[in-house]
C-alpha cells in the first residue's frame, strides 16, 4: 500500500498579496501548483481566494496540530 502524505497548500488573493489561508490535503505525491489549485478549486472559491501560492510537505504531527484533521478520514486523496 502507497504512502499518503500531509501537504499544506496555501492561497493566495490577486488584490491582497498579504492576505493568505493554508489548508492542508493528502496525497501519494507532491502536488504541482496548478495540480494544486485544481485539486483544491471548490475550497478556494468557497473562501474567496485566487490561485494556490505554494504547496509544502509536512509531517503527520504538523498537520494534526495546524489544522482541523477530525474529517480526515473523509478527505479527498490527490493522486
Amino acid at each position: 500500500m502507497e504512502e499518503l502524505k500531509y501537504y499544506e497548500v496555501e492561497f493566495g488573493k490577486h488584490n491582497d498579496l498579504t492576505d493568505v489561508y493554508s489548508i492542508c490535503i493528502i496525497g501519494k505525491r507532491l502536488p504541482r501548483l496548478k495540480e494544486a489549485e485544481d485539486f483544491c478549486k471548490q475550497d478556494m472559491k468557497m473562501l474567496g481566494y485566487d490561485y494556490v501560492n505554494d504547496v509544502e510537505e509536512i509531517s503527520a504531527e504538523e498537520a494534526h496540530s495546524f489544522f482541523d484533521m477530525d474529517n480526515e478520514a473523509n478527505f479527498p486523496i490527490f493522486e
